[in-house]
């Protein structure tokens, strides 16, 4: 044994590339000899080895539908198909964890919109286990994953006696559009091929491909002893190579809407007198950005676009406006287009009538009142529209053009009325000058400014944070597709790690310009798959991780409900109480430091207290990510007396603590119950009125009830 010998501990990514003995450059990649005939031939493939193999099958077929990468986790139920699908032509990118896989393959989609699909796996029990939070989220937001699950041997089944026993076509139907479980490896080229087609069909969708033990282990010349033998048994069942020819790895487009669905629109969009628009997330999964902009400027439509909606038209655009209007009760007609109308519009409850255009069935909605309902490709539809409306000389009513420019003064009022109230945050305010915390109205300004004098607004952003997704959202201008990627109705966190990851590989894969992507995360996201930060930093990606660091999953809350000590709880959870003999600390965390984080991960740490030093912060950090080529993770101290979401003052999360005796409330609690249930609760008839708090103001010392038992959370 060699002696002195010291195991190198990696410092840094650039300490780590200089050691590398370096192998070839390739500028493509290379597949090996399996996937070429005369190889196989030559090298008698098959006579010493498992060919052709499940493995095998896979990479060749899902090469030939454009799959490029794979993400995941190692596992022994899958290594021939890791290896072979490598072999293939494929690159694959190991997570730590298969939950990040999942999250990076959501990034990494959308700015492909939805035209390529990519390669998820897990393997049996608890990798499949570990992907399905994200799978759910992947689901709700129709992305297009291919996912590949191990399996056990089928004779086992159901009886509880193998290892990671797990039945990941069953479970996984519930959040995919199609769950298939292969036993033979015949079956895996037509499997791959449909699923892929139908993963990249309207609406785009997840799927799951469990192939167990069985199909992994059974040699080809198996065919001879199945269903008669080979004559009745394919090497390849109900599969042909290429079966578009040059487009077998494109997308199969639909078609547009209905004429007469398209006569109805023409006829209700050009009677309207004050319409508005609204680009959903559906938009981002089809290439209709010219015509959504011509379908805009020829009808002269105010328009909003909401979650990966964002960008598809550039919100520079002058008929931008974000959000409704404060007038919205003026609307006549509503235009959801590709728009999941559920939770975060109330279901269109208070909508006058609409004209739906939606890619498929499943996302056209019966409970809006809808003149018309065109029903197919976006991109279609919306030229039919157009087409239909010159060709009969149909335009906009008299009305529209006034009705836009009363919109668009509103806008920019809105605009200037947002920065002043950022501003009036700052470090100037007394609170933000006295002490070391951030105001995340503020911050989010300053992310604005910053990003549009380093980059025009083309950062790509992940929000993934309770505190700034919310408050970020209307600062931020979005002028790309995929500008702005959330977590959709799944309203989780985590994403926000590894989604950005996926997005940067797209965008190399593009061939577009190398800019960071900006990651809004909170700390309680950061604890989600954190250590997948280091792929970022393996591959040499230029990610700010910006992180509103306020000591746990939204504890901003408990001034509403609870008490700054959490005091209405039971007395042993209430912070600073003695049980056990371990201090109890309610629903939060000790404020850590999460710069210090960085280094495990190999990426830059940065730590900001004071509003005065964010902006050159925030700059530092993007120039430390372009230079160095490394993820920058910023940890900044959020104002925990902030409650974060607007959301939290609302009707949902008035019910949501209904329970909570009244005499226990915080005064902010009891304005918001009051605000929503006073007709619920008989003794609140005689309560006087008071009106709903302001979530941005900070507490004043006679709303704080209880005196804090932490001096980071004093008024």
């Amino acid at each position: 044994m060699a002696q002195g010998r010291k195991t190198f501990i990696a410092q840094s990514m650039a300490e780590v590339d200089s050691r590398l003995r370096r192998g070839r450059v390739l500028k493509k990649v290379e597949k090996r000899g399996e996937y070429f005939p005369e190889e196989v031939k030559r090298r008698k493939l098959g006579e010493k080895e498992m060919w052709p193999s499940v493995g095998f099958h896979l990479g060749e077929s899902l090469w030939e539908c454009g799959v490029t990468y794979e993400f995941g986790c190692p596992g022994g139920h899958i290594w021939q198909m890791m290896d072979e699908i490598s072999r293939g032509g494929i690159q694959f990118i190991v997570f730590g964890h298969e939950q990040g896989a999942v999250y990076a393959a959501i990034g990494y989609t959308m700015v492909h919109r939805g035209e390529k699909s990519v390669v998820c796996y897990g393997t049996v029990g608890p990798g499949d286990a570990n992907a399905f939070p994200a799978m759910q989220q992947a689901f709700l937001q129709g992305v297009p994953i291919f996912y590949i699950s191990g399996g056990i041997e089928t004779e086992h089944d159901d009886l509880q006696n193998t290892i990671q026993e797990s039945y990941a076509y069953k479970f996984f139907e519930q959040v995919t559009k199609m769950s298939l479980r292969s036993e033979v490896p015949w079956q895996t080229r037509q499997h791959v091929v449909r699923g892929i087609k139908k993963a990249l069909a309207k609406p785009t969708g997840p799927v799951n491909f469990e192939i167990g033990i069985d199909g992994h282990y059974c040699l080809d010349r198996a065919r001879k002893q199945h269903w008669g033998g080979e004559k009745y048994t394919p090497r390849d069942v109900e599969w042909v190579s290429n079966w578009r020819y040059e487009n077998t790895a494109r997308a199969v487009k639909t078609g547009g809407s209905d004429p007469g669905e398209v006569e109805a629109a023409v006829k209700a969009i050009s009677a309207a007198r004050k319409p508005f628009l609204i680009v959903g997330e559906d938009a981002v999964w089809e290439a209709c950005d010219d015509e959504l902009k011509e379908f805009i400027e020829y009808w002269g439509l105010p328009f909003d676009a909401k979650r990966e909606g964002r960008g598809v038209v550039p919100e520079t655009h002058p008929f931008y406006h974000h959000g409704f209007p404060p007038f919205k009760d003026e609307i006549d007609l509503i235009i959801p287009l590709g728009l999941k109308v559920g939770f975060f519009e109330n279901f269109g409850r208070d909508w006058p009538a609409v004209v739906q255009i939606a890619n498929s069935e499943e996302q056209t909605w019966n409970y809006l009142k809808s003149k018309a309902v065109c029903q197919g490709s976006l991109k279609t539809t919306l030229r039919q529209i157009l087409d239909y409306a010159k060709a009969n000389g149909i335009g906009p009513s008299d009305e529209v053009s006034q009705w836009l420019r009363r919109v668009q003064e509103d806008q920019t009022k809105a605009r200037a009325s947002l920065r002043e109230r950022a501003y009036k945050y700052g470090p100037d305010h007394p609170r933000y000058r006295a002490k070391s915390i951030l105001h995340p109205g503020y911050c989010s300004q300053k992310i604005s400014e910053v990003l549009k004098s380093l980059y025009d607004n083309k950062v790509r952003v992940v929000a993934d944070s309770f505190t700034m997704s919310s408050f970020a959202d209307p600062f931020i201008q979005c002028i790309r597709p995929a500008s702005f990627i959330t977590s959709g109705h799944q309203a989780g966190s985590g994403h926000g790690n590894c989604c950005p990851v996926g997005i940067m590989f797209a965008q190399r894969e593009r061939g577009e310009e190398e800019i960071p992507v900006l990651s809004l995360l909170g700390d309680q996201g950061l604890f989600i798959n954190a250590w997948d930060i280091e792929v970022a930093s393996r591959y040499r990606m230029p990610i700010v991780y910006l992180v509103a660091n306020n000591g746990g999953a939204a504890p901003g809350t408990k001034y509403l409900w609870h008490g700054p000590n959490w005091d209405n709880l039971g007395e042993h959870s209430v912070v600073g109480t003695e049980y056990q003999g371990l201090m109890s600390w309610g629903f939060e965390r000790p404020i850590l430091r999460l710069d210090k984080f960085a280094e495990i991960v190999l990426a830059h740490g940065m730590r900001c207290e004071r509003e005065s030093e964010f902006e050159d912060k925030l700059r530092e950090a993007f120039a430390i990510a372009e230079r160095e080529r490394i993820p920058v993770i910023v940890d900044c101290v959020m104002d925990q007396h902030i409650c974060p979401a607007p959301e939290v003052y609302n009707y949902n999360y008035a019910l949501y603590h209904a329970h909570m005796p009244w005499d226990e409330l915080p005064p902010r609690g009891k304005a918001i119950r009051l605000n929503w249930l006073r007709d619920w609760f008989p003794g609140l008839k005689d309560e006087p009125q008071v009106p709903l708090p302001d979530n941005w103001e900070p507490l004043t010392k006679e709303e704080l009830r209880y005196e804090p038992r932490h001096e980071y959370y004093e008024a």
